[in-house]
């Protein structure tokens, strides 16, 4: 930032807002993204732990895979889409 490198991060800092970023409740990674990527809270998305119990086979399940809908499956309806890269 201040070379002429980094110009939108930049932007950023001058146009946009920082506030502190606090985890979810409870603060376990698969509860926290899932609430990032659908905006909801662990109890709207139903995700609270890194596994579920399937009840009919009584099998564990990841509890991720269940997310109905997120931020990327929203995107279509505004004409938008994520592009990827793996190296």
């Amino acid at each position: 930032i201040g070379n002429g490198k980094l110009i939108n991060i930049e932007a950023l800092t001058k146009k946009g807002t920082f506030l502190p970023l606090l985890s979810s409740t409870p603060p376990q990674s698969p509860v926290a993204w899932a609430s990032l990527a659908t905006g909801k809270d662990p109890g709207e998305h139903g995700i609270f732990d890194f596994i579920k119990m399937d009840r009919k086979r009584y099998l564990p399940l990841l509890s991720i895979v269940d997310l109905k809908a997120s931020i990327f499956s929203l995107l279509p309806q505004f004409k938008r889409t994520i592009k990827t890269k793996t190296i």
